[in-house]
Formats: structure tokens, C-alpha cells, sequence
């Protein structure tokens, strides 16, 4: 745990980040950048890392006002006059899923050969302070939405109000505003779906024995199943705790 820790000091010693969520980015990916800046000696600045899809759409909507000859596509990626993609869709831009940074200064003047010596590439000539990791090269959407989750899990803290706003792709501002408690409805029903299956509302007594001991929160269905017949109400009972613990 301390080699972790110092490991994790060593990559904040040499990177800058413009928002504090941003370093949420690959962690191999954050060592290669504090390693050539420790080479070079010199702090890298970061203006823009880990990218939300909020952030995604809202860079979008900033690139098209500022240029007024840029144009967006119906999947809400920005091209400018050459036909190069200056906001990638949201959700499709390699920000979105911690295995890119934007960074500000010198590094812009290291040429993309050098850059691939330290495990690090730049995809787009035509962007030097666009910087992935040479493992980007070919990698499909699915892949790095699966390093992504991958990496949350293992490198980075349980699960807070910040981090269910990076998951579920909002600005993770740690605010419990509209669009993070709508966010948190929405997954109350997908949370629903999978521990309790279908959620149609239980409408039998049958039904409702059958869930419970399904999801281990009762035994025995013969003595409960026997039980909804003798007490009057008793099926009501249990179909109303059903529905009300599925939310």
C-alpha cells in the first residue's frame, strides 16, 4: 500500500491538472506523463484530462461559438473547414474514458517519435497537445469504456457522489444537483432490474412469496404460500413490501 501511495505522490509531484476529477485517467497512462516530465524536468500542465460527457457536449457548444465557421454533425461532433474533428461525439472522444490529455507548453514540441519511446502517441497531426497512449491505436470504443470501468474499480476510491457522476457522465462536481438526482432515479431502475428482475409491479400474493425467496429474503415458499391463504390480507401485505422495496 505505501509503495502505492508513493507511486501516486510521485505522478501528483509532475502533473498539473485544470479541475481536480481530471487526473482520473489511466494510471499507467499518468505515470508515462509524470516520467517524462521528471526527464525533462519540468511540471506538465494538463488543461484538459478526464472529460465527462457533460464536458464533452458543453466543449462541443464552446468550439461552435468561438468559431463561427466550425460546424457540428447530427452525432454532435465539431469538424472545422478542413473537415477535421475538433470535438469528437460525446462519448466517443478518448477524454471521455481517461486515456487522454490535452496538455499546455512544452510537450507540444516533442516530436511523435520520441513521444512512442515513452509509451505515448499523438493521434492527430494536426492537435500536438493531444497526447493518448500508444495502446489507444486501433481501439475500439467498447475497449476503452472497458479499461476505463476496469481501472475506477481497482485503482481508485469506493464509490462517492463524484465518482457516480464520472460514471454516469456527468460533471463530477460532487454536487447533488437536478441532473445527479435524475441520474440517480434512472439507475435506481436499472439497480431494480438486475437484483429483482422484472419490475412490473407484483399484482399476486404468489408472485410476491416467489421474489422474496427468490432474493434469499425469506424461506421456506410452502409455509408462506400456505400462510396467504389462512390470513385474510396477508397477500395484500406482502405485495404492497414488494413493490415498495423495488422502489
Amino acid at each position: 500500500m505505501n509503495d502505492q501511495i508513493a507511486a501516486v505522490e510521485e505522478v501528483n509531484k509532475w502533473l498539473v491538472f485544470g479541475k481536480p476529477w481530471q487526473d482520473r485517467i489511466y494510471p499507467d497512462f499518468a505515470k508515462r506523463l509524470a516520467h517524462v516530465a521528471k526527464l525533462k524536468e519540468n511540471k506538465l500542465v494538463i488543461t484538459s484530462g478526464f472529460r465527462s460527457i457533460d464536458e464533452q457536449v458543453a466543449a462541443a457548444k464552446n468550439a461552435l461559438a468561438a468559431h463561427k465557421d466550425y460546424y457540428q454533425k447530427p452525432n454532435g461532433a465539431v469538424y472545422n473547414t478542413k473537415g477535421q474533428c475538433i470535438v469528437a461525439a460525446p462519448g466517443n472522444s478518448s477524454h471521455n474514458w481517461g486515456v487522454a490529455v490535452d496538455i499546455d507548453g512544452w510537450m507540444e514540441t516533442i516530436p511523435s517519435t520520441e513521444l512512442e519511446k515513452y509509451g505515448l502517441r499523438r493521434p492527430m497531426t494536426y492537435e500536438p497537445w493531444h497526447i493518448e497512449p500508444i495502446e489507444t491505436k486501433g481501439l475500439t470504443i467498447d475497449a476503452k469504456k472497458k479499461t476505463f470501468y476496469s481501472y475506477m474499480r481497482g485503482e481508485y476510491y469506493s464509490m462517492d457522489i463524484k465518482s457516480f457522476q464520472m460514471i454516469t457522465g456527468l460533471i463530477p462536481d460532487g454536487i447533488v444537483g437536478p441532473k445527479t438526482i435524475a441520474k440517480a432515479e434512472e439507475m435506481k431502475d436499472v439497480i431494480n432490474k438486475v437484483i429483482l428482475g422484472n419490475v412490473e409491479p407484483i399484482q399476486t400474493g404468489e408472485q410476491a412469496v416467489k421474489l422474496l425467496v427468490d432474493n434469499k429474503i425469506i424461506d421456506s415458499p410452502d409455509y408462506w404460500l400456505q400462510k396467504i391463504q389462512e390470513i385474510k390480507y396477508l397477500d395484500l401485505l406482502l405485495i404492497k413490501i414488494v413493490n415498495k422495496l423495488r422502489g
